[in-house]
């Protein structure tokens, strides 16, 4: 009796040994497979949405068109159109969430994308420009009112450089009237609650990005063709449907402009869900820094050691500041 005691006490620890290295390997697996997503959502966030930023320079330079809402509008229900189709056919599982929770986040979403556009009118461009960099702090200290901790010192101080080096590349003279600058706080605020709450709805409801977007878009899709339009002619003089000179080459290039869109919109609500507010901001100026040297290379934009100090610095920061946020 004493010796198979014995036996079993030494057999105990041997298999507690076994199934806690079963569950390391097994977190570590889980671990490098969150890496990858996260990097694959950076990768495809970048390169869908620098290409769509250079197409619609491409159509504003060459067709001369300004109808950014509309076009907004156009890109929502495309994807839609997109999202819908892959349920239809079995690719992505519809999982509703409640239509409340879909219609605010629908709406707000609208307010946030209109009052970006209503600072960019109302504003110089480096004033636009400051306002999208105090969206990072903004959206810290919406999720600490939320009750999150409060991010490392050494988080914040790699934040402080990054958003220094974005503002040496983007800022210049700042002008700012109290009506541009009443909107360009609320420009902020609203897209940094947005931007939050995109990925605490998919958390909440345990939701992928592609279902959480069939959930909220044909809500978003409505308001974005009803008020876009309007928006656009308020601003320009112009009806986008009746006085724009249609061409077969300018379909094209809106045609492509949508499709490039649902690869956006598939991104960033994907990297939301998988990442924080925070990391797709910083993410967001990464593409700033790319964007800039793209107009360097190919629209002959003018720059200067300021640009170029200010982009390295940038740079220099994204890989110590988006595995920590």
């Amino acid at each position: 009796m004493k010796s198979g005691t014995t036996h079993s006490l030494t057999e105990e620890p041997a298999d507690k040994a076994a199934k806690r290295g079963h569950a390391m390997a097994l977190l570590e697996f889980n671990l490098l497979n969150y890496r990858l997503e996260v990097a694959f959502g950076i990768f495809g966030s970048i390169i869908f949405s620098v290409l769509l930023i250079f197409i619609n320079k491409h159509l504003v330079q060459t067709y001369s068109f300004t109808a950014m809402a509309t076009l907004t509008g156009w890109h929502v229900s495309f994807t839609w159109i997109m999202i819908f189709s892959s349920i239809r056919i079995g690719l992505v599982e519809y999982k509703a969430i409640p239509y409340r929770v879909a219609a605010a986040y629908s709406c707000g979403n609208a307010v946030a994308m209109a009052l970006q556009n209503l600072s960019l009118a109302q504003n110089s461009i480096s004033t636009y420009q400051v306002s999208k960099l105090l969206i990072i702090p903004a959206t810290i200290i919406i999720n600490v009112c939320r009750g999150d901790s409060f991010p490392r010192p050494a988080i914040i101080l790699s934040l402080f450089i990054l958003l220094l080096g974005i503002g040496l590349a983007t800022v210049n003279d700042v002008e700012m009237r109290l009506s541009g600058g009443i909107i360009a706080c609320l420009s902020v605020v609203a897209t940094a609650c947005v931007t939050t709450y995109t990925h605490l709805i998919q958390k909440m409801y345990n939701i992928s990005s592609n279902q959480f977007l069939a959930s909220y878009l044909s809500t978003q899709a409505i308001i974005m063709l009803i008020f876009g339009p309007a928006f656009d002619r308020s601003f320009s003089g112009k009806n986008p449907y009746t006085e724009f000179d249609w061409s077969y080459p300018s379909v094209q290039t809106i045609g492509s402009s949508c499709f490039v869109a649902v690869g956006v919109n598939v991104f960033a609500c994907f990297l939301l869900g998988k990442t924080s507010a925070v990391a797709f901001q910083v993410v967001g100026h990464l593409k700033t820094i790319i964007i800039l040297s793209g107009g360097y290379l190919f629209f002959d934009h003018d720059t200067s050691m300021k640009v170029v100090a200010g982009g390295c610095v940038a740079m220099g920061t994204q890989r110590a500041v988006i595995p920590f946020c």
